[in-house]
């Protein structure tokens, strides 16, 4: 979703459009359930912003990136900042996207409870690759298993 598109849907007040357009910086990217923008404060960071009513990736995202602090699992996950009071905006690191030359440099195996593998979930941060989309998963149905799967880039 554009900047223009986003403000038209979102923020209706002139207050919130102004909130919104002293923080949200560019656009990064849509997904299906979140727009990507960077966030104008810290450009080290981005916001991703739910599209629609119930998809609630920004909360899991939010769960588990609280979860893995401390284990295994951390070190593949770009750290999540902050998160709004109802979920609906959530404050992550940036990773760098990975480039098309990159791709046979990724890990043959990454967590299993990481679903929808794809090179543009991932990125590079701090030299190595994490998921930076990670709030559709399968820790609800598996838990946070610390077993690996082959990753079909």
């Amino acid at each position: 979703m554009s900047w223009d598109e986003l403000r038209k849907r979102h923020f209706t007040s002139q207050l919130s459009l102004d909130v919104a357009g002293m923080m949200i910086g560019d656009h990064i990217a849509n997904g299906q359930f979140r727009s990507v923008f960077e966030w104008r404060r810290r450009p080290r960071t981005v916001t991703k912003l739910e599209n629609g009513a119930q998809s609630f990736h920004n909360i899991t995202e939010h769960q588990v990136w609280n979860e893995a602090k401390g284990t295994a699992l951390e070190k593949w996950l770009a750290p999540v900042v902050g998160i709004s009071a109802c979920g609906i905006a959530l404050l992550q690191e940036r990773t760098r996207p990975i480039k098309e030359d990159e791709i046979k440099r990724l890990p043959k195996r990454v967590p299993s409870v990481l679903h929808d593998i794809k090179p543009s979930n991932w990125g590079w941060y701090r030299g190595r690759v994490v998921c930076h989309d990670y709030g559709y998963n399968g820790i609800l149905r598996n838990g946070m298993t610390s077993g690996m799967r082959m990753a079909d880039w």
